[in-house]
């Protein structure tokens, strides 16, 4: 038997769903978390909380707030993007355009280890297959909770984690280096064309 999300029992929730367009409150109580919210970079994905909408919706409930360590996972578009909230404001939520992963035990499961699992290239391939991969395909939470997922020892998942965190800082070095010697080309071009040789 293959192992998933749903038989190593981390949870899956679907985000708050609105009747109404959510509405802006400067001084609001609750944070509500979009799609929108999301960016995606090179270094992977974050989430702009200056943007975070804030309401005080009354249909929102205590059991809707996220806590830390959820993970976020997009359910619309061609890649299905998951992030780990390692801080999260208190009364916070997610709109239906998310689902929710909690890790049933943070020492068996790494909340990092879900992240990097749902954002792999194999899950990715998994979810093209399931979904469809043109933009408008859209996961569900029992799709979600199908996703084969590796049994591993937490020892394991803490390795691979430390490994795939030297990749991102590796690879924005790298990038820092061909933004630097980028600008160092434009600067000298320039300089050649004024200089008219």
């Amino acid at each position: 038997m293959i192992n998933n999300i749903k038989n190593l029992s981390i949870s899956v929730d679907n985000g708050k769903f609105f009747r109404k367009r959510v509405k802006r409150e400067p001084f609001g109580e609750s944070f509500v978390i979009q799609l929108r919210d999301f960016e995606r970079n090179a270094s992977g994905n974050s989430l702009d909380m200056s943007q975070v909408i804030r309401t005080n919706d009354t249909s929102i409930k205590k059991s809707d707030y996220l806590k830390k360590g959820d993970v976020l996972v997009t359910v619309k578009g061609v890649n299905k993007h998951a992030l780990l909230l390692k801080d999260v404001p208190t009364k916070t939520v997610v709109t239906q355009h998310l689902l929710i992963l909690r890790s049933p035990d943070t020492l068996k499961i790494l909340p990092e280890f879900i992240e990097f699992i749902v954002n792999s290239d194999e899950s990715q391939r998994w979810f093209d297959r399931k979904c469809g991969g043109t933009y408008s395909s859209i996961l569900n939470k029992e799709t979600l909770l199908d996703l084969p997922f590796p049994n591993i020892t937490i020892e394991k998942q803490k390795k691979i984690i430390e490994l795939a965190n030297e990749v991102k800082e590796e690879r924005a070095l790298l990038l820092e280096l061909i933004d630097n010697r980028d600008l160092q080309l434009k600067a000298y071009t320039a300089r050649l064309i004024r200089e008219g040789r």
